[in-house]
């Protein structure tokens, strides 16, 4: 949320419009969840891109340890970050 907060301020400053948010493919939807609630009524969009790491399989993420990891733990943090907010 700090994240999201602070580059909204900074668009609104400088007159930018669109942002582009640039995260790892498990952190995606996370990151989509909290800015679409923080520039939600504001007149700025974003515009989410993951990154392309060689350890990262869409298809098979559940087969990898350190990316089956990660979708767990960001699901954990989605569930606290909606509760909280």
């Amino acid at each position: 949320f700090e994240e999201a907060r602070a580059t909204l301020a900074r668009m609104e400053k400088a007159g930018w419009t669109t942002a582009l948010v640039v995260t790892d493919p498990p952190h995606a939807r996370r990151v989509q969840w909290v800015w679409a609630r923080v520039f939600d009524n504001t007149g700025r969009s974003f515009r989410v891109v993951t990154t392309q790491p060689e350890w990262w399989n869409a298809a098979r993420w559940w087969r990898d340890e350190r990316s089956g990891a990660a979708v767990i733990m960001e699901y954990i943090k989605l569930v606290y970050y909606v509760v909280q907010h």
